[in-house]
């Protein structure tokens, strides 16, 4: 019987070989020797790297985006040809990036100001339902 956490299987691996699935500034301990870990593995990586580089204070648990909006540019200047010009730089360094959070602990909703946003989502983006 496999034993079940959350909606992921415990057995789980990596589909991927683990040196490509590693940070660059922080390689798999020795003690991992398969090439493609099981999931608690991958989390004890990926936790070991938030630790050793005192990331977990950045970290917001409990919480949901849920909205994204770019604020420099206007429509106008957006669409200009003179942005898409090949240089891939769409948007202004002077704008700003206004994330919207719900925290899902106290119902409260938080707006950040930040200079970018890195989107990190895949084919489990939902909300996990963890009985």
């Amino acid at each position: 019987m496999l034993e079940e956490c959350g909606s992921t299987i415990a057995c789980t691996k990596l589909q991927t070989p683990k040196t490509l699935y590693q940070f660059s500034d922080f390689p798999w301990p020795s003690s991992v020797t398969e090439n493609f870990p099981a999931q608690h593995k991958v989390f004890d990586y990926v936790q070991s790297y938030a630790q050793h580089f005192d990331l977990i204070k950045h970290i917001r648990f409990n919480t949901k985006v849920v909205g994204i909006e770019y604020e420099g540019l206007s429509d106008k200047e957006t669409q200009s040809c003179s942005l898409w010009n090949g240089n891939s730089q769409p948007f202004s360094f002077k704008g700003k990036w206004k994330v919207v959070v719900d925290s899902t602990e106290n119902n409260s909703t938080e707006v950040h100001k930040v200079d970018f946003v890195i989107l990190c989502m895949g084919q489990y983006c939902d909300v996990p339902n963890i009985p």
